[in-house]
């Protein structure tokens, strides 16, 4: 008895469903990895244009899938006024940009630099006003110390310095204090600050109004002290001269002794 063999039907619709499946998966795949970003959107900038941002973090021409938000941020803090950044995507294909800049410290001008918050330095291509000038150089160590603990004063307080002057406390060439820096100020009176002490800075405007009325003159905040320690400039004056005729009067007084 011969058994039958029953040939199956060849499925031409059914072959023609799976290659238009196949089809519509591949340009779903080829649309998503092409797709455009369509709108950028930058928060927190001011100083850095909208420009170099994206530039910069080859944003101008880049597919939503093939950015990737860590390889941007890594991009755009090369800019020099970046303190930090956050990059997010959406899946409407915006790319929302948020940048923390940093901020002008002082102007360096031993090097011609402008030092910023995020210890980068600049040069000296822009004039930025309203800028401390530090007048002298400082010992690397200290140098860096010092930019350190200024980026964490309030802003407000640093606007008010015009000029910083390394000023290291030295008597009869014993080395008191190698981290101190005499700061001048655009009210007229000048502070003596050192590197552990930075912070004291934030209370200067609290500690002149409290000895506004004696004058123009001194702060010490290089003492670990709590009490403030304020000297009019007339007071200074006063002493120094003081001490100066005292000086005077002691060599006249070995002259006269030689002399006899």
């Amino acid at each position: 008895m011969k058994s039958k063999i029953k040939k199956k039907k060849f499925n031409l619709k059914g072959l023609l469903l799976i290659i238009l499946a196949i089809y519509l998966l591949l340009m779903a795949f080829y649309y998503v990895f092409n797709f455009h970003i369509s709108t950028i959107v930058i928060h927190g900038n001011d100083t850095i244009s909208d420009n170099e941002i994206i530039k910069v973090g080859k944003l101008d021409k880049a597919s939503l899938l093939k950015t990737s938000s860590t390889l941007t941020e890594k991009r755009i803090k090369k800019i020099a006024f970046v303190k930090d950044v956050d990059v997010k995507k959406t899946i409407t294909g915006k790319i929302i940009v948020d940048i923390e800049e940093a901020k002008v410290l002082f102007y360096n001008s031993t090097n011609d630099k402008y030092v910023l918050s995020n210890t980068k330095e600049i040069k000296n291509d822009k004039k930025y006003l309203g800028v401390a000038t530090l007048n002298n150089y400082v010992p690397s160590d200290i140098y860096k110390s010092y930019i350190k603990e200024l980026a964490n004063v309030d802003y407000s307080v640093i606007n008010m310095i015009s000029e910083i002057e390394y000023s290291p406390d030295i008597s009869e060439d014993i080395v008191i204090d190698d981290a101190r820096f005499l700061l001048k100020m655009n009210d007229g009176n000048s502070v003596y600050i050192n590197v552990v002490n930075m912070d004291k800075l934030n209370k200067y405007q609290e500690a002149i109004v409290s000895v506004y009325e004696e004058g123009l003159g001194v702060l010490y905040l290089d003492s670990n002290s709590s009490n403030t320690l304020f000297r009019t400039y007339d007071k200074i004056n006063a002493d120094e001269e003081v001490l100066e005729e005292a000086n005077i009067e002691v060599e006249e007084g070995e002259e006269d002794e030689l002399s006899q």
